[in-house]
């Protein structure tokens, strides 16, 4: 195997499989997006990076902080969140799966993002991309 040694957990290992094979079916030539959001260290991802390589895939990840992305909601313009939601939407469109992962330091974290923000953020990222696209 190439790449550094993550953290020897038959859970994890196992979890890799059933997220790449029976949850998402991702085969030889294909796409596949994994998103982490606020995880407390990477063994998943990589895991899921190195058996989708072995697969003949080609992953993709992203890695994200939910408090970076308060502030661009909370600070965040119309014109802003939809240049975001169109770039999000031709990223998802480009691959056959996604697999999200998250953690979180802070549950409330948007809980303090005005209505109004938080409808931009359904309008131009929301909607298209997670539940007209990705679901």
């Amino acid at each position: 195997m190439k790449g550094v040694d993550v953290v020897n957990d038959p859970r994890l290992e196992r979890l890799a499989e059933v997220l790449l094979g029976h949850s998402t079916g991702v085969a030889a030539g294909e796409k596949v997006l994994i998103e982490c959001f606020d995880l407390p260290e990477p063994t998943l991802p990589c895991l899921l990076v190195r058996k989708a390589v072995e697969r003949g895939a080609m992953p993709l990840v992203s890695v994200k902080s939910n408090r970076i992305l308060r502030e661009l909601w909370l600070n965040g313009s119309a014109k802003q969140l939809r240049l975001i939601g169109e770039l999000e939407l031709a990223r998802m469109k480009q691959v056959q799966a996604y697999i999200g992962i998250r953690g979180t330091d802070n549950v409330s974290e948007m809980s303090d993002v005005p209505a109004k923000q938080m409808d931009l953020y359904t309008t131009y990222i929301w909607n298209p991309v997670h539940i007209k696209t990705r679901v």
